[in-house]
């Protein structure tokens, strides 16, 4: 729940990068069933779709829509997804992203977050 909540804050706040964050999102009979949003540092993330609504390609239509917006305006695109997120991993592979930096391995239990970027003609 509070993860959630600090997610929520940190997509909505109106704040340092360019004064705006945004969300993207796909409804269903009135109900959010997937979603993106841009950090207010410009990253993309928390890509989410409802389970009864996976393996539709929901998530890669909201994926391909934010890189496609923030490649016109010429702003950066980059993700961080944690480590080990497999299914993220993959979808930003297949959509052209490309793991910028590897590091090295976490000693600790959390798991470290790997920056992605895409550059126009990768995809």
């Amino acid at each position: 729940r509070k993860q959630i909540v600090a997610d929520n804050l940190n997509s909505t706040w109106t704040g340092h990068w360019n004064g705006c964050s945004t969300c993207l999102g796909i409804e269903h009979r009135g109900k959010l069933v997937a979603c993106i949003i841009r950090h207010t540092n410009g990253s993309i993330g928390i890509l989410h779709v409802d389970e009864d609504h996976r393996r539709r390609r929901l998530a890669e239509a909201l994926l391909h829509s934010a890189t496609k917006a923030l490649q016109e305006k010429n702003d950066p695109t980059f993700a961080f997804i944690l480590e080990g997120n497999i299914a993220s991993e993959s979808l930003f592979a297949k959509m052209g992203w490309k793991k910028i930096y590897d590091g090295k391995k976490g000693t600790g239990k959390r798991r470290a977050k790997r920056l992605w970027e895409f550059k126009k003609g990768s995809a």
